[in-house]
């Protein structure tokens, strides 16, 4: 009998083992839920009030969008700021976006065809409306109509423990994935975006892992070619946030002002 109870002592601890490492990976989706929950909520309210103050100010500021290395649309303002909710069946999704428009369609005449179709193909990929005109001696019009929506994606990937942004549409035709560790998304990471998205000084992209200036960065963008831009990902820098006085606060100043 001895056998036989060394033989059921060992079946019990690996069944017991067993047991415990099918439990582990529930227990750490709960402890991950528990921990992105709070910071998902910190960013749906933050965005709902930014799109709120935005709408009522509606920012003057004039911004560029880039279709290609070669052709850049300018003059836009940013106007119809939302959030939006998504629920699929495995995410949610909170999306903040806006409009980038104009008073008038956008006229820009091509004198090189293969560029005309690299525009085209973009336009067509990216769902801004526009047509086109053969001018003639390898010229193309192409006219934009004056709507190129932006949009900043969050989710959250329960497995990994992290909050995910994707932006879409920002200054150009290119997607960026953000991973940002709940201990990052923070009101000061919030508002620097925030600064970001109305093209103030700022340490958003500082803050997210990409340590290159702002300047810098435009500037490889405008050299990327259109048809060889995908998503980069980057990781948030580590580090204490600095304290901030707050995007709100410059809101508030503004609306006192007006």
């Amino acid at each position: 009998m001895a056998l036989l109870d060394d033989l059921k002592k060992q079946a019990n601890e690996k069944q017991s083992s067993t047991g415990d490492s099918g439990q582990a990976p529930h227990k750490h989706r709960e402890r991950n839920v528990l921990v992105l929950a709070p910071k998902f909520s910190l960013i749906k309210s933050y965005l709902k009030t930014l799109a709120d103050h935005l709408n009522v100010i509606n920012p003057d500021e004039r911004f560029d969008f880039s279709l290609t290395r070669h052709v850049t649309l300018r003059n836009f303002v940013k106007r119809n700021f939302c959030l939006e909710i998504v629920r699929n069946d495995n995410t949610t999704e909170c999306i903040f976006r806006y409009d980038l428009v104009q008073d008038r369609d956008i006229k820009h005449t091509i004198d090189n065809l293969p560029e005309a179709d690299l525009v085209k193909k973009v336009l067509l990929e990216r769902n801004i409306a526009y047509s086109s005109r053969d001018l003639g001696g390898r010229r193309i019009m192409i006219v934009v109509k004056p709507k190129i929506t932006t949009r900043f994606i969050f989710n959250v990937d329960v497995d990994k423990g992290v909050v995910v942004l994707r932006i879409k549409n920002f200054d150009g035709t290119w997607d960026q994935i953000i991973f940002y560790p709940p201990n990052k998304v923070t009101e000061k990471l919030l508002d620097e975006m925030g600064k970001y998205i109305l093209n103030q000084p700022n340490d958003f992209m500082a803050m997210s892992g990409n340590k290159l200036s702002d300047s810098m960065r435009g500037r490889l963008q405008a050299g990327l070619k259109t048809d060889d831009r995908g998503s980069k990902a980057v990781r948030p820098l580590s580090g204490d946030d600095k304290k901030s006085s707050g995007l709100f606060g410059l809101f508030r100043k503004k609306i006192k002002q007006e």
